[in-house]
């Protein structure tokens, strides 16, 4: 009696369940590009009038970085990323892994964070010029503990390509790899409705209207809609219930075709 009374209430549930959804589904990281700095390395500007230690890409050390050490002196030294396309993304992310020495001489461990949109010149006059008329981006905090560090900046782009500036200022500095990303809510079929592919908005939630399933039912015509978030992640509002001879399992896509008691209990256990 026990056993019957417990499906009767589980299957009680998910017929509540399947009248109205409320979904949580994961994102999905789209890389835009994944390299070692040596390979992402365009060039290095510094003032042509006031000379300083450049950087320098290492793709003969093994460890493919970019480095830079001018502790004597606090003068700017641009390193500046080949152009990456934006493919069409609204939010782009990026992961750099970075190692800074325990430099007791140096001027100003941080590294600041630029991002151009139009390319850079090659002569070095013009390239200071046009850099030095940029806004910051972020500042990378030195590390006491001398270990590598992950850090992590997003902005939006404002145009097809853009390249990433880091400015050392009397650093002491390796670049080793750098992760370029973007989200998208991934085109699924989940709570009994159709999600198509989204670009993730730069900033909250984009509402996405869509439609029930062909195993599903509106019976009471109210709106169906998904919830696509900056990370790529899917909120899903969803009022479509499964058809005769149909079940919502949760988690699986959408109503499947109705099951035999054992396989149910399965299912839930």
């Amino acid at each position: 009696m026990n056993f019957i009374w417990e499906i009767s209430f589980i299957f009680l549930l998910y017929v509540i369940l399947s009248a109205f959804h409320l979904q949580h589904l994961a994102g999905k990281k789209v890389t835009l590009k994944k390299d070692t700095c040596a390979s992402n390395f365009e060039q290095s500007v510094e003032d042509p009038n006031n000379k300083t230690t450049s950087w320098i890409p290492n793709p003969d050390r093994g460890k493919s970085d970019c480095s830079i050490c001018n502790p004597q002196d606090a003068k700017e030294s641009w390193l500046v990323t080949k152009p990456i396309p934006v493919n069409g993304q609204k939010s782009i992310h990026v992961d750099v892994t970075m190692f800074r020495s325990g430099c007791k001489s140096c001027q100003n461990q941080d590294i600041r964070v630029y991002i151009s949109h139009q390319m850079v010149s090659a002569d070095w006059k013009i390239a200071f010029m046009f850099l030095k008329t940029l806004k910051p981006l972020t500042t990378l905090k030195n590390e006491k503990d001398l270990t590598e560090k992950i850090h992590n900046f997003a902005f939006e782009p404002k145009s097809d390509t853009f390249s990433i500036l880091f400015v050392s200022a009397g650093s002491c500095t390796q670049i080793k790899d750098i992760d370029v990303y973007s989200y998208v809510c991934d085109n699924n079929t989940s709570s009994g409705v159709n999600l198509p592919e989204t670009i993730a908005p730069a900033n909250g939630f984009q509402r996405v209207n869509v439609s029930c399933s062909a195993s599903t039912l509106n019976l009471g015509n109210d709106e169906a809609y998904g919830l696509c978030s900056s990370k790529g992640e899917w909120d899903i509002i969803s009022p479509c219930m499964c058809k005769e001879g149909y079940t919502l399992r949760i988690g699986a896509e959408g109503c499947m075709g109705k099951l035999k008691l054992f396989e149910f209990r399965n299912m839930v256990e």
